[in-house]
């Protein structure tokens, strides 16, 4: 009886430790260097519906992270970059024939091992995000620009229990690169 005692408390404890994490609607705060220029101008926001809204980030079996709610959280994240600059932003399913639009048409995160000084070279093996990402930029229904890029979150971890945060860190680092370059087609 003792034993059967013993097997179940290891097991739940096995389970509990192997349990993936899942992360909901969040919220970031980018840190982005507002211009003094207020954009006389509506922009319109378009995430394609290819984007998910939950998804597994994952590198193979090991490491891996539910994300529900994506969509919000994009939509919301992008909405709260762009609020303090634009007179009007306008969250769309598809492109407006007049004025800006930032289309965000692919996102792929990842995960991806980091190592200190070099990512060839020695030292302690940490995980990070890595989310590559395509958007177009339209004037008037014109398309003037493509954004295609991949970043990586500035936080690392070894401890699995983290990934939530290292995979937010990773969107505010999108979300403060997708602006700096949308403005530049300004």
């Amino acid at each position: 009886m003792k034993l059967i005692k013993l097997l179940s408390f290891f097991s739940t404890i096995f389970l509990v430790g192997c349990k993936t994490p899942t992360l909901g609607y969040f919220t970031v705060q980018p840190k982005i260097t507002e211009s003094d220029l207020k954009y006389n101008k509506t922009i319109t926001l378009v995430i394609n519906q290819n984007i998910p809204d939950s998804l597994i980030v994952s590198n193979g079996k090991k490491h891996k992270l539910i994300v529900t709610k994506f969509r919000l959280t994009l939509e919301q994240g992008l909405y709260s970059i762009f609020k303090n600059t634009h007179t009007d932003i306008v969250i769309s399913s598809k492109v407006d024939p007049n004025g800006m639009n930032l289309v965000l048409d692919g996102i792929m995160p990842d995960w991806e091992w980091y190592m200190p000084g070099s990512r060839n070279t020695g030292g302690s093996v940490e995980l990070e995000c890595k989310i590559t990402y395509y958007a177009f930029i339209y004037s008037n229904g014109r398309r003037i620009g493509k954004i295609d890029r991949t970043i990586f979150s500035k936080k690392k971890t070894i401890n699995r229990q983290r990934k939530p945060e290292v995979f937010m860190d990773g969107i505010r680092v999108m979300f403060e690169d997708v602006y700096s370059h949308t403005i530049s087609y300004y």
